[in-house]
């Protein structure tokens, strides 16, 4: 997949019903902003909004504490709360932003996708035309090297 550089996010937001119940808590911007890291994780991830580390391996508690900085306690109870009001989805051990369609536009993203493709076959098709080309010219080298040996004249002296 292309790499993904935005999501996108509702100039509403603050007037979302679960970010508002989010604020409210203890240390309230701490929730927004490890929302936002969320989301942005799974921006770069790329992967319908699941939350991975890498290819195949899907996020742990550890992985998000060492990226976010928050104990494992704090943030365990943060995602607890995303859980509860449906933000975050617990499934087959891997996290999922819920709605992810709401914070990436799936229409854009295939666009982005298939400009990256034909990018990629745009270069694929430029070397291979580079490399006949290389080809092509020294087989006319090795050529007009055959051809001048035999129109090398010899003399009987």
């Amino acid at each position: 997949m292309a790499q993904v550089g935005w999501i996108k996010l509702s100039t509403d937001i603050f007037s979302n019903r679960k970010i508002k119940i989010l604020l409210k808590e203890r240390e309230g911007d701490t929730y927004l902003r490890i929302w936002i890291q969320i989301l942005t994780i799974a921006g770069e991830c790329n992967r319908d909004g699941g939350l991975y580390i890498s290819d195949n391996t899907p996020f742990k508690i550890k992985d998000f504490t060492n990226i976010i900085g928050k104990s494992s306690k704090t943030f365990t109870k943060i995602l607890q709360k995303f859980i509860d009001l449906g933000m975050l989805i617990y499934k087959n051990d891997t996290y999922f932003v819920k709605n992810w369609s709401k914070y990436q536009s799936a229409d854009k993203l295939r666009k982005l996708n298939n400009t990256g493709k034909v990018i990629q076959e745009e270069k694929l098709e430029k070397r291979a035309i580079t490399q006949d080309k290389e080809k092509i010219r020294e087989e006319n080298i090795k050529k007009e090297k055959i051809d001048n040996e035999s129109n090398f004249e010899t003399f009987d002296w």
